[in-house]
């Protein structure tokens, strides 16, 4: 289950190019990473950036408004984590790519006001090169975020990525 006033999208690219802290752009966009092959047989990603996109909309209805996280201006916790698909659960190997703190009442200056309240992120993470151990195969970035306050992390976005040896 989503946190329902939260969109996040979530893509990757070879490189971003920014400008006194403002993406100028997004260099080369995949889905799949061919994997390099080290010394010791093992693998290893290369460097590479993901980008997550984070929308909060706030409510006009007043009713809602005491449970929407902008209207409140709680604190949101998020998690980019790499998972490799599997049925196995023990097989489902994952590293946590970024980790990050969006205090929406320190952010008062960047929520904007159409027909109510929204504020937009755009979240840099840049990997730097490290091994793949659970090999060649198909994962997910997943972005999962929580209430600061609350324990329950929910996931708000999974993304295909398959990282690849070609040999």
């Amino acid at each position: 289950m989503c946190m329902k006033p939260l969109n996040v999208n979530t893509c990757c690219y070879k490189s971003v190019t920014t400008k006194d802290n403002k993406v100028v752009s997004f260099d080369q966009p995949f889905s799949g990473i061919v994997l390099k092959h080290t010394d010791d047989g093992k693998f290893t990603t290369g460097d590479f950036v993901v980008v997550t996109q984070i929308n909060v909309m706030g409510t006009n209805q007043e009713d809602h408004k005491i449970d929407n996280p902008l209207e409140q201006r709680k604190s949101l916790d998020f998690i980019i984590r790499l998972t490799k698909r599997d049925k196995d659960p023990a097989k489902q190997i994952g590293v946590e790519l970024d980790a990050f703190t969006v205090n929406l009442q320190d952010q008062e200056a960047a929520i904007e006001k159409a027909c109510y309240q929204f504020f937009n992120l755009t979240r840099v993470t840049r990997v730097k090169d490290f091994e793949v151990v659970g090999g060649p195969g198909n994962y997910i970035i997943k972005v999962l975020v929580k209430e600061t306050e609350s324990d329950k992390w929910i996931i708000q976005n999974m993304y295909l990525v398959n990282l690849l040896d070609l040999g």
